[in-house]
């Protein structure tokens, strides 16, 4: 107890800027046990810029005192009066069986938005749910009107099912450079009209599990954005036109047959597909792509779309597949013009006797490519799938197919699967006869050590360095 003034009075020497950081990692609860301890401390306490309203709601013990928080969260409010906030962080879990308690909650929400907004802040998380054991539904509510207008705000964050998104109708300069709604009711197409007429500084948008009508024919026309993520959300038709585009992230789960996108992102660097793909698909000429990475749910009929795909990203310098997309690759069809790209990675379970002949016509377009892996992921623990046959291609096969991209490769990274032989007969064929390799990085189970021998002894016909690496479990 006696170094405890010492400790408050060396914290009040320090700058108040650096002293706002520090508190900027405490919950409400904890800063305000800071403002009691001195003037000093009353004074950074009620000046904190950064607001973190983070409550553990699980427990009995808080639920008793949970009206009483919510109206101390108010008198801090209203006594640090018009004190800039940078940051404004609401994380609530909704418990309460009253309606008339829940809409009360709901208030009071909106009101501590309203006071941020007026202190001029720059970024807003909130974070709501509702507790599995409530017996009432918390009633959709629609953020205030004054978040869309705001001329500080920066960056926005909200991550509820609840919350119901209507921006205005009307243009307005909005300075917002960063949008991420996870969860979100989306009302009409207002929002996309908004985002392209208003949001003229923003850089960053993402959208997550988002529902609502104004998602069907979704379309954005901006000259500022940089990163878009569209996941898991009801888009139908979508229209991407964005001239500083540069991160574009898809993760489409629609299994519906009236869906299509339009692409128009001249500068784009990443793109990142996941899931389906659309039934019309147009992803422009893609000249500046530097990496792309496709892990996609494909159905019968899919090639001709991931044509489409490729046929856009051909001058990408990176790309990385999964088993899934890989597969779409018909056997004995003609060599997809890939010759630019130099780096492939390839994520699987297993290098799988009927991947093997898709592989094959994959990289038989790849005339240029300079590093190659070859990613084995463990299965999760509660997948149980049966062993499937993957020692069917040995390292005749393999020199039997005259690869025109072994000659040009580099680097090889292959990770053996739990069972079969095909990476690891891979493995040996491109040791033996890639003849400009300079690094080969084999990475195996315990149980498959005994492959080891007749690599190393491939490894005397071989200048590349050979490097052997027991994988973790």
């Amino acid at each position: 107890m006696k170094n405890k003034p010492r400790t408050l009075e060396s914290f009040s020497d320090l700058p108040d800027q650096v002293a706002h950081h520090i508190l900027s990692f405490l919950t409400i609860r904890d800063l305000t046990r800071f403002g009691s301890t001195s003037k000093k401390c009353r004074e950074l306490y009620l000046s904190a810029p950064s607001l973190n309203f983070k409550v553990d709601a699980s427990s009995r013990r808080f639920m008793t005192k949970r009206a009483k928080l919510l109206n101390s969260v108010e008198r801090y409010l209203l006594q640090r009066g018009n004190n800039p906030i940078l940051c404004f962080r609401v994380s609530w879990v909704f418990h309460e069986s009253e309606r008339a308690r829940l809409c009360d909650e709901q208030f009071r929400f909106v009101s501590w938005i309203q006071n941020a907004v007026r202190c001029n802040v720059e970024v807003i998380q909130l974070v709501f749910d509702q507790s599995h054991t409530a017996v009432l539904p918390v009633r959709k509510f629609p953020l205030p009107s004054c978040i869309w207008i705001s001329t500080s705000l920066r960056s926005l964050v909200v991550v509820s099912s609840f919350v119901i998104i209507q921006v205005p109708s009307f243009s307005f300069s909005c300075k917002l450079y960063s949008l991420k709604l996870r969860g979100v009711i989306i009302e009409d197409e207002n929002f996309c009209k908004w985002i392209s007429c208003s949001c003229k500084c923003l850089e960053e948008l993402s959208l997550e599990n988002v529902r609502g009508e104004g998602l069907k024919n979704f379309t954005i026309e901006s000259s500022s954005l940089q990163s878009i993520s569209l996941l898991n959300s009801g888009f139908c038709h979508v229209n991407v036109l964005c001239e500083k585009l540069e991160d574009l992230y898809v993760n489409c789960r629609i299994y519906s047959s009236g869906t299509s996108m339009n692409i128009s992102a001249p500068n784009l660097k990443h793109l990142r597909w996941w899931g389906n793909l659309m039934n019309h698909l147009n992803v422009g000429n893609l000249m500046r792509l530097e990496k792309v990475e496709l892990f996609l749910s494909p159905k019968v009929d899919d090639f001709d779309s991931l044509l489409e795909v490729l046929s856009g990203i051909r001058r990408t310098k990176v790309l990385i597949l999964d088993g899934n997309t890989m597969a779409m690759f018909k056997e004995g069809s003609m060599p997809l013009p890939l010759d630019e790209i130099s780096n492939l990675g390839i994520h699987i379970y297993s290098l799988k006797d009927v991947l093997v002949p898709a592989m094959v016509s994959l990289l038989r377009g790849m005339t240029n490519l300079n590093t190659l892996w070859i990613t084995s992921a463990n299965l999760p623990t509660y997948m149980h799938f049966p062993k499937v046959d993957a020692s069917l291609f040995n390292m005749g096969f393999w020199i039997s197919q005259r690869l025109a991209l072994v000659s040009q490769l580099r680097e090889v990274r292959i990770e053996l699967a739990n069972y079969g032989t095909n990476e690891f007969e891979l493995a040996r064929y491109l040791l033996e006869h890639a003849h400009n390799l300079k690094k080969m990085v084999i990475l195996y189970p315990p149980w498959q050590s005994h492959l080891l021998k007749k690599i190393i002894r491939k490894k005397i016909a071989s200048t590349a360095r050979l490097v052997l690496q027991e994988k973790k479990k």
